[in-house]
């Protein structure tokens, strides 16, 4: 159910960056999370398969902040998880698009 994804992947990331003490910084990803929303339902919907690895990159991502691991890696496997969901959306895109153009 990509509209139960969408708000449970939305409570996972509330959860994580709740405790920054910097209101301006928060007030931004309230923004973000309230501009980009239909679009992750959607996303979630078209590109079904994206929901399990971006669970499999959250599960990454709290093992790191549990290991106490070094604040650059943590960075660069939320930047990489961040940017996962729309890539795959775009190669499914990408994808459907030169198979109706080979139909054609």
């Amino acid at each position: 159910d990509a509209q139960e994804f969408s708000r449970l992947n939305e409570r996972f990331h509330r959860i994580l960056s709740d405790s920054c003490p910097n209101a301006h910084l928060l007030d931004m990803v309230a923004r973000g999370w309230t501009r980009l929303a239909h679009l992750r339902s959607s996303t979630f919907g078209f590109v079904p398969e994206r929901a399990l690895a971006s669970t499999d990159e959250h599960d990454r991502i709290v093992q790191l902040i549990e290991s106490d691991a070094d604040a650059r890696e943590v960075e660069m496997a939320v930047r990489e998880h961040r940017l996962a969901t729309p890539q795959a959306y775009l190669q499914k895109t990408h994808n459907e698009s030169a198979n109706r153009k080979e139909q054609s």
